[in-house]
């Protein structure tokens, strides 16, 4: 099932690969205080969705729809969550 939700898009330590690239997603949602609580995500972009942050410079505004996955590795015993996102458009503010 797709979410569509908006973040802003840091550059990442991951290489990136011919048809993905690899970037960090900062996630924040309003309580209702009116305090913020922010989410950090590792997101790989694929398709359309990375051409687009191919040419977008750091903390950019992006509405996105993607998947949540998670990657474990049986000898660590450790889960690598991320993102997987085909479809994004830049959010002006």
């Amino acid at each position: 099932m797709y979410v569509k939700s908006y973040a802003t898009v840091y550059s990442s330590k991951l290489s990136d690969t011919e048809k993905m690239a690899r970037r960090s997603l900062a996630i924040s949602d309003k309580k209702p205080d009116g305090t913020y609580e922010t989410e950090y995500w590792d997101a790989r972009f694929v398709g359309k969705a990375k051409e687009l942050v191919d040419i977008l410079p750091e903390k950019s505004r992006i509405s996105f729809q993607g998947n949540v996955h998670t990657g474990y590795d049986k000898e660590k015993h450790q889960s690598f969550p991320y993102i997987l996102i085909s479809v994004a458009e830049v959010v002006n503010e």
